[in-house]
């Protein structure tokens, strides 16, 4: 990300969003505003408590690394969501269940 945020920087459409999506993530030329947006949808506290989980008790974690967690997460969920409302709508349907969401993350390769 070259110490870029995504949102910042003003690319709004994410590599995978031809492919899956058609709602790109906002964009803002006031960056205060795409940072107060992301805090809204992700918020830094629980994005932390799920990185100390994962990181040794002394480890720190910059701003810039929270914001791209942040970023990452956003694109995660609405690349699932997207996926699972398409695979929703080829079926007629329109209530997403856990098993599109499932199919959604098949296709984005999380066969865990």
């Amino acid at each position: 990300m070259e110490g870029k945020s995504l949102i910042k920087s003003g690319k709004t459409t994410p590599a995978w969003s031809s492919s899956v999506g058609k709602q790109p993530l906002p964009s803002f030329s006031d960056s205060e505003a795409a940072e107060e947006l992301l805090e809204q949808l992700v918020p830094t506290e629980d994005i932390m408590r799920i990185m100390r989980k994962c990181l040794p008790a002394h480890a720190k974690v910059s701003d810039e690394a929270k914001q791209a967690v942040q970023e990452s997460v956003l694109r995660f969920i609405s690349a699932v969501t997207s996926i699972a409302g398409e695979h929703c709508r080829q079926q007629q349907r329109q209530v997403v269940t856990s098993e599109d969401m499932l199919v959604a993350l098949k296709r984005l390769c999380f066969n865990g």
